[in-house]
């Protein structure tokens, strides 16, 4: 799909490792692993890509090309790691209706937020985060990006705020270290500091494309939770991405394999993020 920008391009596809490409009527998909296929291998999404207007028979021709080659090639299955709906929402009920009727199956299914940028910020949000954005500012905490961040400091930080919470994380140090090299100004680092400096909350996002933001890590130092810099945090990307000419900011997940944890679901609501589903698909052959 057009729309998953730097997960479908050529460079990050060969920085996740080696992979094989199928093609067909402009459809394509790249395919990670020798007898088990993945797509995409170190992505929060991707898999096909379309590269003209979504067609149910051409999808489907291009599935039975799919079988073919995993048939020739002995693979025993395949697992698809689809984006949120909004990315294409104008045909995801007919992708997801192509994918069953040739023998995929929802593995589980994310439950995922945006945020339109379509309005002031402080439209978005529930008036107890509007409390708390003023909060944080009367008291004299500040945003900013970090123009050159240092990468371990912000995984410890990240690290140390998930662990607290029960989580893990998705990346090392090193595949921070790896993509912030690999992909300059399309990772980016921001942060929310206490009148005294201190580091009270950081996110790091990366431009998937000219119109989606994706914030996938965001962190807070428990210290300073009373003012819930993470509202100030969010409030301070989507102004820099509105001046951007960015159209969404894409939350992320508020669950883990189907698992929804309420109380992230509750806080990304309460900032105005709009539900999508996130779907991982599967399919196996018999040899």
């Amino acid at each position: 799909m057009k729309s998953t920008g730097l997960f479908s391009e050529p460079g990050f596809l060969h920085w996740q490792g080696p992979f094989s490409e199928l093609r067909k009527d402009g459809t394509s998909i790249a395919l990670y692993g020798d007898r088990e296929w993945l797509s995409p291998l170190r992505a929060p999404f991707g898999g096909f890509v379309f590269e003209e207007e979504f067609s149910p028979e051409k999808f489907s021709s291009f599935l039975e090309f799919l079988d073919q080659t995993a048939f020739e090639r002995a693979i025993y299955s395949i697992e698809i790691q689809s984006p949120a709906g909004f990315y294409f929402q104008s045909f995801a009920e007919a992708f997801n209706r192509v994918l069953k009727a040739n023998g995929f199956f929802m593995l589980f299914e994310d439950l995922n937020f945006h945020l339109p940028l379509d309005r002031p910020f402080v439209q978005h949000i529930h008036r107890s985060e509007r409390w708390k954005l003023r909060k944080a500012l009367k008291l004299g905490f500040s945003f900013r990006q970090a123009k050159k961040p240092d990468i371990p400091f912000v995984h410890a930080f990240i690290l140390a705020s998930r662990q607290r919470k029960g989580y893990r994380l998705s990346m090392t140090k090193e595949a921070l270290e790896s993509v912030f090299t690999a992909f300059p100004g399309r990772y980016r680092v921001w942060e929310v500091l206490s009148p005294e400096g201190k580091m009270a909350a950081l996110a790091v996002s990366v431009s998937v494309s000219s119109t989606v933001e994706y914030l996938f890590y965001t962190a807070d130092d428990p210290a300073f939770r009373q003012v819930s810099p993470v509202v100030m945090l969010h409030e301070g990307i989507y102004r820099m991405m509105s001046e951007e000419g960015k159209e969404i900011l894409d939350l992320g997940t508020a669950s883990l394999q189907g698992e929804v944890n309420k109380g992230v679901a509750d806080f990304k609501r309460f900032l105005g993020g709009v539900e999508s589903r996130k779907m991982r698909f599967r399919k196996t052959w018999q040899h």
